[in-house]
């Protein structure tokens, strides 16, 4: 019995956490602004940021809502000179307030041949 409860409340969680999920996203449709995105090679600065010792995108994105969100992901695809998609990678702000900008970066691993960069998704965790 006690099995059969607990095998049951783990399929309900597990359906109702991405089901939420969806709906926050969808809450958040055209709340974000990206801005001034540009590929940033590494600083060198002696810090201990993953943008010293590696390129990364950075930018800044702006909460256009009142709402808060508690984190955000922006995905970024990664091409070559010729435009064949070399990789991905995803930068991330938390708790961006109504109405307010946010710098951020997404480290680019080991791939010095990126040469452009597409952002492809913005999406948001739910508010808790």
């Amino acid at each position: 019995m006690y099995l059969f409860l607990a095998v049951a409340s783990g399929f309900v969680l597990g359906y109702l956490w991405p089901h939420n999920a969806r709906n926050a996203v969808s809450s958040a449709q055209g709340c974000f602004e990206v801005s001034g995105a540009k590929l940033q090679g590494p600083q060198h600065s002696g810090g201990f940021i993953p943008c010293d010792a590696f390129p990364c995108i950075v930018g800044t994105v702006r909460n256009t809502c009142a709402q808060r969100f508690n984190t955000i992901w922006l995905t970024y695809n990664l091409y070559d000179s010729h435009g064949v998609q070399i990789g991905s990678t995803d930068g991330m702000v938390h708790n961006l307030e109504p109405h307010s900008t946010a710098h951020f970066w997404a480290q680019v691993d080991d791939q010095p041949t990126v040469s452009k960069f597409k952002i492809i998704k913005v999406s948001v965790a739910p508010n808790q």
